[in-house]
């Protein structure tokens, strides 16, 4: 009798073994399915200049842009512009800008700003976009910020609208150019 109850305990451990096996290959299968129904495999895409890829997306680090962040922000703003502007005290004036490379990919120099003169200050740009921090110019700070477009039909970067102010060290008076007062009629417009 001794020997017939040993018999079924023989087989005990490979029967326990074929049975792990078999649930784990339920979980496996199980899990692939579950996997499959709530995640979509995302593909990356090489992105350059610093840019990473997040969701089949480059985001781009300041100074680049474009699918790829192939792209560099900065030239789109160089060259010679008309300015317009309307200051609160200074009242309508136009004359010409520059804007040039600064000293690294996401600073611009911007040259006669205010009135024309040969002020010269440093802006920062990301994409479409500029801002002018608190800086000291001859005898005025500025600060400001601004946005550059697309013409529709030619799809050249023409015109900024650049909201700032300057105030004048010595008087403390504020010739805002749409910036401390939200009027876009007075914001200073730059064309090519």
């Amino acid at each position: 009798m001794a020997n017939l109850m040993k018999k079924p305990f023989k087989y005990f451990p490979v029967v326990i073994l074929l049975l792990s096996i078999m649930l784990i290959s339920v979980c496996i299968v199980s899990c692939d399915k579950n996997n499959a129904a709530n995640y979509t495999k995302v593909k990356c895409v090489t992105c350059l200049n610093g840019g990473s890829c997040i969701r089949d997306t480059c985001q781009c680090i300041v100074g680049y842009e474009g699918q790829y962040c192939e792209i560099s922000s900065a030239p789109k703003y160089f060259g010679s512009w008309r300015v317009s502007e309307n200051g609160s005290i200074s009242g309508y004036m136009t004359y010409q800008g520059y804007m040039s490379r600064g000293s690294n990919r996401s600073e611009l120099i911007i040259q006669n700003i205010g009135d024309g003169s040969s002020n010269t200050i440093i802006a920062n740009i990301n994409r479409d976009s500029i801002f002018i921090p608190d800086q000291l110019m001859v005898n005025k700070r500025i600060v400001g910020i601004g946005k550059i477009y697309k013409d529709s039909q030619t799809t050249q970067y023409n015109t900024i609208n650049l909201a700032y102010m300057l105030t004048d060290t010595l008087t403390l008076e504020v010739d805002d150019f749409g910036y401390k007062s939200g009027k876009i009629e007075s914001v200073s417009v730059w064309t090519r």
